[in-house]
C-alpha cells in the first residue's frame, strides 16, 4: 500500500468522523432544545398549580375569617349576657341585705 492510498483512507476516515461528529452535535442540540421546551412546559404547569393553590388558600382564609368573625360576634353576645346576669344577681343580693 503506498502513501496515496493511506492518505485517501485517512482522509475518508477523517471525513466520516467529522460527519458523525456533526450529526451527534445536531442530535445533542435537538435533545437540548426538547429538554428546554419540556422544562418550560413543566415550569408553566407548576406555576399554574401554585396559583390555583394560592387562590384556594385565599378562599379558605376568607372563609376562616368569616367564621372567626361569627365566633367573635357570638362571644361578644355571650359576654354581654354574662355581664348583665352578675349585675342582676348583685342587685338582688344588695336588696336582701
Amino acid at each position: 500500500m503506498d502513501w496515496t492510498e493511506v492518505a485517501g483512507i485517512t482522509s475518508l476516515l477523517v471525513g466520516w468522523s467529522l460527519v458523525a461528529a456533526r450529526q451527534a452535535a445536531l442530535r445533542i442540540d435537538r435533545y437540548a432544545r426538547e429538554a428546554q421546551e419540556r422544562q418550560e412546559e413543566i415550569t408553566e404547569r407548576f406555576i399554574d398549580f401554585l396559583q390555583a393553590a394560592l387562590e384556594r388558600a385565599e378562599d379558605s382564609t376568607l372563609e376562616l375569617k368569616r367564621a372567626l368573625y361569627g365566633v367573635e360576634a357570638a362571644l361578644a353576645t355571650l359576654t354581654a349576657k354574662l355581664e348583665v346576669k352578675p349585675a342582676a344577681k348583685r342587685n338582688s343580693r344588695e336588696i336582701r341585705s
